[in-house]
């Protein structure tokens, strides 16, 4: 298997897993794959709510010539991202701008945190409307007998 390149390396204990991430606010489920791809030069996530309700790509790379993290995400819903991810010690802080969306959303932010359990926690915030408003709030554990379903 490839090795992630030194500016990716903060992704490794994610890639090669799959978790089940539970949202706060309901009972919905999330499945999230994590791989490494084009010879360790960026990431691939997968991921399914509700066995294939809802789901989506990310693409996560280092851009040389911004000299920071890009991300690429693409949805069955329609619309998608392209934002930047920044790393402060133990966490990801993330901005997309979106594309496409018919909720009236513009941005979405968000910080990603590793918990103690090998598995991470999603913390979102939506710009909406020019206001910024509470997303979701998800927490994910490592579940490999899981894998994203689309219908």
């Amino acid at each position: 298997m490839a090795k992630l390149i030194e500016e990716l390396k903060f992704f490794e204990p994610f890639v090669g897993k799959t978790y089940l991430g539970k949202f706060s606010s309901n009972t919905d489920t999330d499945i999230s794959e994590w791989e490494i791809i084009l010879n360790g030069h960026a990431v691939r996530t997968v991921h399914s709510v509700n066995d294939g309700e809802y789901g989506g790509e990310t693409i996560i790379y280092w851009d040389k010539a911004k000299k920071e993290i890009v991300a690429h995400y693409f949805t069955t819903a329609g619309f998608y991202t392209v934002g930047t991810m920044k790393i402060e010690g133990t966490k990801i802080i993330a901005v997309d701008e979106l594309t496409g969306s018919t909720t009236g959303i513009t941005a979405v932010k968000s910080e990603t945190f590793i918990t103690d359990s090998g598995g991470f926690k999603v913390e979102a915030y939506y710009l909406k409307n020019g206001v910024w408003e509470e997303g979701h709030n998800v927490t994910y554990t490592v579940e490999n007998s899981k894998k994203p379903v689309f219908k």
